[in-house]
């Protein structure tokens, strides 16, 4: 097997903002008189669409406003205290482009969001230009972005981003350094790794004919 790209998730997966990301998410469910959510109930509550998240905490409002709601109180609680990649992030990113790997995010996260976080990260160089935010369905993105997809892994670290990347048809790598644990990755994932420091020995191993 040859893996020329590689597809990242962000959140929980490059960039370490769960802190950011549940004060945010709590903070929206205030102004609804709902609330708080413990970091445990999210981690074994995660849904693929938000909405449905909120739904099932008893919240009707729109998507649309739950979404501009949301966004505003991430870009707020951003500002005061901004997340970090996770220890080592542009190490391996890095050691992957001088490889010649093509990186992408594919990410659910606000557009503007994350082409301003991966830019304040330094990472915007090993992207080039590709990353994809607000993405609801990972698997076509995958599909649209990679000319064969036997050569394309997809790294993330919730049972959706696996999901995707088995819809797409590509090989399935989780990271348990975010939203959630272990037993929900297994169904979807190809091989589970503790963190991304393991990852390029992992493609190595991958790429031994």
């Amino acid at each position: 097997m040859t893996i020329d790209t590689i597809g990242f998730d962000w959140s929980g997966t490059l960039s370490n903002d769960f802190d950011c990301v549940i004060k945010s998410l709590n903070d929206v469910l205030g102004e609804y008189g709902v609330g708080p959510v413990s970091a445990e109930h999210l981690r074994q509550n995660y849904e693929k669409y938000p909405v449905k998240f909120y739904r099932k905490l008893g919240i009707t409002d729109s998507k649309e406003n739950i979404h501009e709601k949301y966004k505003k109180h991430y870009d707020e609680n951003y500002r005061i205290k901004r997340p970090e990649p996770f220890e080592d992030i542009e190490l391996i990113l890095a050691e992957l482009y001088k490889e010649h790997k093509k990186l992408m995010v594919l990410s659910t996260h606000p557009q503007e969001f994350l082409e301003r976080e991966v830019k304040e990260y330094g990472f915007y160089t090993f992207f080039d230009g590709r990353i994809f935010g607000d993405v609801s369905a990972k698997s076509l993105t995958i599909k649209e972005q990679s000319a064969n997809l036997n050569n394309f892994v997809m790294v993330g670290d919730t049972w959706v981003d696996m999901e995707e990347g088995k819809k797409a048809g590509v090989v399935t790598i989780g990271v348990l350094t975010g939203y959630n644990y272990e037993d929900k990755l297994e169904p979807y994932a190809d091989h589970i790794l503790k963190d991304l420091s393991e990852l390029p020995d992992l493609l190595r191993r991958l790429e031994i004919p």
